[in-house]
């Protein structure tokens, strides 16, 4: 996933993976010897002491909120209308108009496209699909298995950087898969007022311009 540098020229995103806070597992810190079995077990049972001091922890925690902060929008959203819901695009764009920032509006976002997958295409994104498009917006990599839900992750991030109006290119391995995610996925961001482009092979150059302007364009790598 990449903000389209082609359409509109523009200085290249700092990544924002979250920085890991400092820990210390000092001696101070660990599990006293004389702790009862109860609270051994239940120390175990919420990782290894290993797994605690780990700064992946804390980096997680992170997204946890950010997931907890979407389940929480998730009631309400249900409640509006269609036309409500696609109204949601415009409201963002004015909110980051007026100075906020796509952090200010990311919880609200993804809940949005949740909503937005499960209307359209019967979809609703997990919880830990929520953290993957967290990870694809903050500049990381998102490692998903075959079958995890990579192409419905991706509508999360291509979403929320389309906000902006800059632009955001999806980019998978072929032109196959281009054309089935932006049909596919493509519903969710048009139900929700944006534009979906695709890029093929053999394209003339004015077709691909006009698909480069698009909120969102899929294209491939080859």
């Amino acid at each position: 996933l990449f903000p389209n540098s082609t359409a509109t020229p523009r200085a290249k995103r700092k990544s924002n993976c979250r920085k890991p806070r400092p820990l210390s597992c000092s001696a101070a810190t660990s599990p006293s010897p004389s702790a009862s079995p109860t609270t051994t077990a239940g120390a175990a049972k919420a990782g290894s002491w290993r797994d605690l001091c780990g700064l992946n922890a804390w980096v997680v925690g992170d997204y946890y909120r950010l997931v907890s902060a979407v389940n929480a929008l998730e009631p309400p959203l249900r409640r509006l209308s269609d036309e409500q819901l696609k109204g949601k695009t415009e409201e963002f764009r004015a909110r980051l108009g007026r100075g906020e920032t796509l952090a200010d509006v990311q919880a609200e976002a993804f809940s949005v496209v949740r909503e937005a997958a499960r209307r359209t295409l019967g979809m609703r994104h997990f919880d830990v699909q929520i953290i993957g498009g967290a990870v694809l917006h903050d500049g990381c990599i998102a490692e998903m298995k075959t079958g995890e839900g990579k192409t419905l992750v991706s509508t999360l991030a291509a979403y929320l950087n389309a906000l902006t109006g800059d632009g955001v290119h999806v980019v998978t391995v072929n032109d196959y898969l281009a054309q089935r995610d932006a049909e596919w996925m493509g519903r969710v961001h048009r139900f929700l007022g944006l534009t979906v482009g695709l890029i093929q092979a053999g394209m003339k150059s004015d077709e691909r311009r006009a698909n480069y302007m698009c909120d969102i364009t899929y294209t491939n790598n080859s």
